[in-house]
C-alpha cells in the first residue's frame, strides 16, 4: 500500500540504502502519479456522460446513487493522488539535501518516452517520426524535475547513456503538431532534422 511505500521511503537512510530503494520505487511513483491522475479524469468524464447513456444498473439505481458512487471514486482518487504528492515532495527534498544520491535517471526517462519507442529500441532500429508523448502532464513534470537533480550527479558515460532517450524525448516534443515532409519539420522560429 501507498503507506508502506512512505513509511519505507521516512523510514531508509541516506546514502546506498535510499538508492536502492529509490531505483525501486522512484519510476513506480512517478508511474502511479500518472496513472491515477488519467483515472480520476476519465471518472470525471464518465460522470458527465452518465445521466445521457443508457444505464445498466438495475432498475433499483438512481442517478443520484450512480452520482454518488462517481463522488466516492473522485475522493479516492484525490486522497491517492494527495498521498502521493506528499511521498514525492519528501524524496525530493531528501535527495536535494544528498548530493552524492544518485538517481535512476534511465528508469525515469523510460517514462517518459512513448511506448513505440522503446519497442523500436529494442528491435534496435529507433525512429522518432510519428513518436508522439503520451505521458500524463504529472508523470513528465516530476520526472523532469527529478531528471534534473539526478543528471547533475551523474557521472559523464551516465550521461552519454541518457543521451539518445533525451534527444527522442526532445524530438517528439518538437514534432507533436508542426507540419512534417520528409524527416524536415517546420514552425515558426526553426527548421530543422528530426534525425538527430
Amino acid at each position: 500500500t501507498l503507506n508502506r511505500v512512505s513509511h519505507r521511503l521516512a523510514l531508509t537512510d541516506a546514502g546506498p540504502a535510499l538508492e536502492k530503494v529509490l531505483n525501486l520505487l522512484l519510476p513506480r511513483l512517478l508511474s502511479r502519479i500518472g496513472k491515477n491522475d488519467d483515472a480520476k479524469t476519465s471518472n470525471r468524464s464518465n460522470k458527465r456522460k452518465a445521466p445521457s447513456s443508457p444505464l445498466t444498473l438495475s432498475s433499483s439505481a438512481s442517478v443520484s446513487e450512480l452520482s454518488a458512487l462517481h463522488d466516492q471514486i473522485n475522493a479516492m482518487h484525490e486522497s491517492i493522488h494527495k498521498k502521493l504528492i506528499e511521498m514525492l515532495t519528501h524524496t525530493m527534498k531528501r535527495v536535494r539535501e544528498d548530493r552524492n544520491c544518485q538517481l535512476p535517471c534511465v528508469a525515469i526517462l523510460e517514462l517518459l518516452l512513448p511506448e513505440e519507442h522503446r519497442q523500436q529500441q529494442q528491435a534496435e532500429t529507433v525512429e522518432p517520426n510519428g513518436l508522439v508523448v503520451t505521458a500524463n502532464p504529472f508523470t513528465i513534470n516530476l520526472s523532469l524535475a527529478f531528471l534534473t537533480l539526478g543528471v547533475n550527479r551523474s557521472s559523464p558515460s551516465a550521461c552519454s547513456d541518457l543521451l539518445p532517450g533525451l534527444l527522442t524525448f526532445l524530438a517528439c516534443l518538437l514534432l507533436e503538431g508542426l507540419p512534417q515532409k520528409e524527416g524536415i519539420f517546420y514552425s515558426d522560429n526553426c527548421v530543422g532534422i528530426s534525425h538527430i
